[in-house]
C-alpha cells in the first residue's frame, strides 16, 4: 500500500495532484502539493481525522471515486472507439460515408510521379504500356499526374466542356501509364477493385458518383496477362451539363513484378469518342 503523501491525480488531471491517507484518496486537488492540511497529516477535509464515523464515511466514498472514475474514462474511450467504427460503417448497419473516400488508396512515395525517356515512334507511352498517338482533335500526349500510386502516365485529350468552375474544364481522355510496385497489386484481377475505386475518388472528388459495371473480364494484352473494366459513372456536379461518363480501365502484367494502365473516360455529352477508347484497348502494346 502506498505512503501517505500527494500523488499525480488518479482522476487524470493534468498538473493536479491529491493526498493520500494511506486509505483513501482526498477530495479535493491542489497544483500545489506539500502545502496545505493533507501535507501535514492534519484533520482536514479529505484527510483521515478525529471522527471515526466521518473517517469511514470519507473513506468508503473515496475508495469508490477512484475505480469510478477510471470506469468513467473507459466507458468514454469506448463510446469515441464506437462511434468511430460506427462512420467506418463497420457496425451498427450502413452508415453514411465520404463520397468517394480515397484514405485506402496507397500513395507512392514523393517523386514517383516522374516520367521515363520513350522512343518517339507515333504511339503514346506510359510505364510500359503504349497505344497509337491519337490526332486531332485529340491534344498531344502531356504528363498527368491524377492517377493514384501511379507513375510515368501519359494522356490525351479533347476539352468538352469549357470553365464549368472558374479555371476548370472538363474532358475526355485516354492515358497509360506504370502503376507503382509494392502496392499490393498480386494480379491484374486482384489490383482492379482497388484501381477503380481510387480512380473514382481523385477523379471526381466530393461529388456522389453512382457505378455501374458494364463488363468486366480477364483478357490479353500483346500477350500478357491482363483484366478490362468498363464501368458508367452516373454524377451531378453544378456547372457541369453532363452526368455522367464511361470508363474503361485495364491492367496489365508487364513485367515480373510490375503492371501498367490503361485507363479512359468519355464524357456521355461526348459519346462520339467512345468507340475510339474501346478500340485502343485492343491496339495496346508491351514494350521494354
Amino acid at each position: 500500500m502506498a505512503e501517505r503523501g500527494w500523488y499525480p491525480d488518479p482522476g487524470g488531471r493534468p498538473g493536479h495532484y491529491r493526498f493520500w491517507d494511506g486509505s483513501a484518496w482526498a477530495e479535493e486537488t491542489t497544483t500545489t502539493p506539500g502545502t496545505g492540511a493533507g501535507s501535514t497529516g492534519s484533520s482536514s477535509r479529505g484527510t483521515r481525522g478525529d471522527s471515526d464515523e466521518g473517517e469511514e464515511r470519507l473513506s468508503a466514498w473515496q475508495r469508490a471515486k477512484g475505480p469510478l472514475t477510471i470506469l468513467l474514462a473507459v466507458a468514454v474511450g469506448l463510446a469515441l472507439i464506437l462511434f468511430g467504427l460506427q462512420r467506418l460503417g463497420m457496425i451498427g448497419g450502413k452508415q453514411p460515408a465520404p463520397a468517394n473516400p480515397t484514405e485506402f488508396c496507397p500513395r507512392p512515395a514523393e517523386g514517383n510521379w516522374s516520367t521515363d525517356p520513350h522512343p518517339d515512334d507515333g504511339r503514346v507511352h506510359g510505364g510500359r504500356l503504349s497505344y497509337p498517338r491519337l490526332q486531332r482533335p485529340w491534344g498531344p500526349p502531356v504528363g498527368d499526374f491524377r492517377v493514384p500510386f501511379g507513375r510515368d502516365v501519359a494522356s490525351q485529350s479533347i476539352t468538352i466542356e469549357t470553365d464549368y468552375r472558374p479555371g476548370q474544364n472538363w474532358v475526355a481522355s485516354i492515358l497509360v501509364g506504370e502503376l507503382v510496385s509494392g502496392d499490393g497489386f498480386v494480379s491484374p484481377e486482384g489490383g482492379m477493385d482497388i484501381v477503380a475505386r481510387c480512380i473514382v475518388g481523385a477523379f471526381y472528388g466530393d461529388a456522389p458518383v453512382d457505378r455501374k459495371d458494364v463488363s468486366r473480364k480477364a483478357i490479353r494484352v500483346d500477350g500478357h496477362e491482363a483484366y478490362a473494366l468498363e464501368m458508367y459513372l452516373s454524377f451531378r456536379i453544378e456547372g457541369l451539363k453532363a452526368t455522367g461518363e464511361h470508363a474503361i480501365i485495364v491492367i496489365v502484367a508487364t513485367g515480373k513484378n510490375t503492371n501498367s494502365l490503361y485507363y479512359a473516360s468519355i464524357p456521355n455529352n461526348a459519346e462520339e469518342y467512345l468507340p475510339t477508347a474501346r478500340a485502343l484497348v485492343g491496339q495496346l502494346t508491351v514494350g521494354p
